[in-house]
């Protein structure tokens, strides 16, 4: 009979492991990339460095490369800044490694149909507000519209601060407070990736319907989703709600409920 030790087996054990591991992975970015294919990016930046080399740079969703060739950027890496930021001429961008000068000579947005470009618009300062109404008034997703394309400058700025900053979005209803908050989480897992993971971070929604409401928003993204709760829910984790305890629904479904029998009583 073959014999097998405990270092052995837990080496294939392992080893499976990884490979299963590494199938997941590569699911979920086949599905994050089927679902940005037909509008793989928004936006162009061309840029000229300080040694007058000339670059162009396509912005969208996620990064996609091509034989280690970078062919469209992520949205929320520091060079796409310049699209939310700078003007046309001398400007910088702030990257890991410090402050990089460059000279923006191109900014262009993109109104795409799937597998299509409908137009185009160069711009020198701020995304065009045209475009901006076009896209707030197709909301192509069920549950919220993407704001990336046409993230404003103030929006940009609470979007990309500090990760460990907190920051407060405040306004009125129907302002993007949600959407805001939504792709400062996606930026924020961008930034600190490899430190942080979608598993880490809790949304506390006021009910179930609007933690559903914004659960397809992340993938929307290319990100997995964060763990969503009310805030009954959440105390009801933490042991900090009594045995009688009932939530809003508990509640008006009891009130229902007797009146229902009282009106039969009568």
């Amino acid at each position: 009979r073959y014999q097998i030790d405990k270092g052995e087996f837990e080496h294939i054990f392992n080893t499976i492991y990884d490979k299963d591991v590494s199938i997941d992975r590569l699911l979920k970015e086949k599905q994050m990339y089927t679902r940005i294919k037909p509008k793989p990016f928004f936006a162009k930046l061309t840029i000229k460095d300080t040694d007058s080399n000339i670059k162009s740079y396509y912005i969208g969703l996620k990064n996609i490369e091509q034989e280690k060739q970078q062919i469209v950027v992520d949205w929320r890496a520091p060079i796409s800044s310049l699209l939310y930021f700078s003007s046309l001429g001398k400007t910088s961008f702030i990257a890991p490694i410090g402050e990089i000068q460059v000279e923006l000579l191109l900014k262009r947005q993109f109104r795409l149909e799937p597998n299509k470009i409908i137009s185009y618009i160069d711009t020198n300062t701020k995304i065009d507000d045209g475009i901006l109404q076009e896209i707030l008034s197709k909301n192509t997703s069920s549950f919220m519209t993407n704001i990336v394309q046409s993230i404003q400058e103030e929006q940009n700025k609470i979007i990309r601060k500090d990760p460990k900053q907190t920051v407060i979005i405040n306004g009125v209803a129907g302002s993007g407070k949600t959407s805001i908050a939504m792709h400062r989480i996606s930026y924020i897992l961008y930034t600190n990736r490899g430190e942080i993971k979608s598993q880490n971070i809790m949304v506390i929604s006021p009910n179930q319907l609007f933690g559903k409401y914004i659960s397809e928003l992340l993938p929307e993204l290319g990100e997995e989703n964060v763990y969503t709760c009310t805030i009954t829910e959440l105390f009801k984790i933490l042991n900090l709600v009594s045995t009688n305890f009932s939530d809003r629904m508990e509640m008006v479904e009891c009130k229902f409920s007797n009146q229902s029998r009282s009106n039969e009583i009568d």
